[in-house]
């Protein structure tokens, strides 16, 4: 009996031994690695084009760079232990597995010696086996070439969310980049400086012609009268200039109407009246209408009828009351009861899994159940909604949607893309031009007049469903909700949204529509910018 209560503790202290961090021979603060290289302990080095580790020597770094050029930037930090090594003196009971779960890299970015932006890099970015066996970290921060690295997306935040680029407007500046190791368990605990680096950046703003930045002038359409209220030109004017200069990147079309007249209409980066936009998931909010068209004139009873009443159990995986339960209400507001969030890329229900399919809406009813009802984007959900609205609508969902909806807006410019199953796809890049998505806009923006229920579009709009993501808003039939600063005022405001910074915005308080039309596609700056352009540009014109 001793004897196994002895080899029991021995295993056990075995298997602590084993999970604890292996922390590598420390190395002195400033140790030179070697001759060939000439790179300091805890120093962190720029180069232009990305060079292996054994093929750079001391000529391929720099100490100088343009940021409005484009060139390649790169780094690498050299550190003397493994992050979980650090992150064990900051936690010493905490296994590898945990300090990984736990903590990562700080990053904080100085501009001419002031703190401009500090970042907890998520501890998602890079795998537990690379952060316990790596010294020299590659961080690849800009390029032609697309990389998915976080590196990529933590200097757009910096640039576009943290102040950069306005900390590094026009002339010469001092950026340096300090790391420091963190660990968050319920509070925030930060380690000491492990890596930094410099570099004296050079900004150079390209000049604009006054045709660039000048507002355009409003052609004369049968859409909607040209409206004589007045405008704050200057945050459009400037807005403009960094749409030419490509501060604001692939921005397409900002359209504003007010009181359903036409009040400012630009375009950009070749586009025009004719151009079809391809505005992503904003093409989930037709599916919203459709749905509450096919309820007005008797083709669904409610928006409470489950998954089942459409598809039965047979040839599906994972069959589960939970699943075959889901409403219509739920798939509205992506509260469905489907394993599916495309937000996580290890979700069986994630978007990019379901598009190599051939059969979307057998790849949706397939998936396993999850055990909640909580808010979660789901686009193989809108996916499933339109699929039923073509079985229940007379002559299919195209058909059906160009009498009932497109017809009495009079949009005639509409192009779908479809399903493998021939079906319009519902979650989202239903094309159309600017004017016919404002046109879409102002109709919710009437309380649907005769083609909508007034109390769907209500409904609609409103903040249903608490979501969690970094802005904590809310989400309705959908169509997002948010509030934005500006003006030192606070408006709150729905709108349908699309990846690539697309957006229809209502906002009630000013009687006002707004379209911002984009090709950022997968660029973490891209609803920012759209965002940056309402609350400082666009609000302080119109309001």
């Amino acid at each position: 009996m001793y004897r196994l209560i002895i080899l029991s503790l021995l295993l056990l202290l075995t298997a602590c031994k084993e999970q604890a961090p292996t922390i590598p021979l420390k190395l002195s603060q400033g140790e030179i690695i070697d001759d060939f290289h000439q790179i300091q302990i805890g120093q962190i080095r720029f180069f232009n084009d990305w060079i292996g580790y054994e093929d750079f020597g001391p000529e391929d770094f720099i100490t100088n760079h343009n940021i409005n050029e484009k060139t390649a930037l790169n780094a690498r930090m050299f550190l003397d232990r493994t992050i979980t090594s650090h992150l064990h003196d900051l936690a010493p009971e905490l296994t590898v597995e945990e300090l990984c779960a736990a903590g990562s890299f700080q990053f904080t970015f100085l501009v001419d010696g002031t703190e401009t932006y500090v970042y907890n890099l998520p501890t998602g970015a890079g795998s537990c086996d690379y952060k316990n066996e790596a010294t020299v970290i590659g961080i690849p921060w800009l390029g032609e070439e697309e990389q998915d690295h976080w590196g990529r997306f933590l200097w757009v935040k910096f640039m576009k969310l943290g102040g950069g680029e306005a900390a590094l407007s026009r002339g010469i500046h001092k950026l340096a980049i300090e790391v420091r190791p963190y660990i968050e368990q319920g509070s925030l605990k930060t380690g000491p400086l492990i890596a930094s680096g410099s570099l004296r950046t050079i900004a150079t703003l390209p000049e604009v012609t006054p045709e660039e930045i000048t507002l355009q002038a409003i052609a004369p359409t049968d859409r909607f009268p040209a409206s004589e209220a007045t405008l704050n030109e200057g945050p459009l004017v400037t807005m403009n200039t960094k749409i030419a200069r490509d501060q604001f990147v692939d921005i397409t079309s900002v359209i504003v109407l007010k009181e359903g007249e036409l009040l400012l209409e630009e375009y950009f980066n070749g586009a025009d009246r004719t151009t079809l936009h391809d505005t992503r998931s904003v093409g989930k909010s037709f599916a919203g209408a459709l749905t509450g068209i096919a309820i007005k004139a008797g083709h669904l009873e409610s928006v409470d009828q489950p998954v089942s009443n459409f598809y039965t159990s047979d040839g599906f995986n994972n069959p589960s009351p939970f699943k075959s339960g889901t409403t219509l209400r739920q798939l509205l507001t992506m509260t469905a009861g489907f394993d599916g969030n495309d937000s996580d890329l290890d979700s069986p229900g994630q978007e990019e899994n379901m598009y190599p399919t051939k059969d979307w809406v057998k790849f949706t009813l397939d998936l396993p159940a999850r055990s909640d009802t909580n808010w979660s984007y789901f686009s193989a959900g809108t996916v499933l909604l339109g699929d039923i609205l073509h079985r229940i609508l007379p002559g299919g969902l195209e058909r059906y949607a160009e009498k009932h909806l497109f017809t009495p807006l009079k949009i005639t410019d509409q192009r779908w893309q479809q399903t493998p199953q021939g079906v319009g796809n519902t979650a989202g890049s239903l094309q159309m031009s600017s004017l016919s998505l404002a046109t879409f806009g102002q109709l919710y923006k009437d309380g649907g007049r005769d083609i909508l229920p007034t109390k769907w579009v209500t409904t609609s709009l409103q903040p249903l469903v608490p979501r969690k993501d970094e802005k904590a808003g809310y989400y309705g039939y959908l169509f997002w909700n948010d509030s934005i600063e500006a003006n030192g005022k606070t408006y709150t405001y729905a709108h349908a949204s699309g990846n690539g910074g697309n957006k229809i915005i209502i906002l009630d308080e000013l009687n006002v529509v707004i379209v911002i039309t984009a090709t950022a596609y997968g660029k973490p700056f891209a609803h920012w910018q759209a965002e940056e352009i309402l609350s400082k540009h666009l609000l302080p014109a119109i309001d």
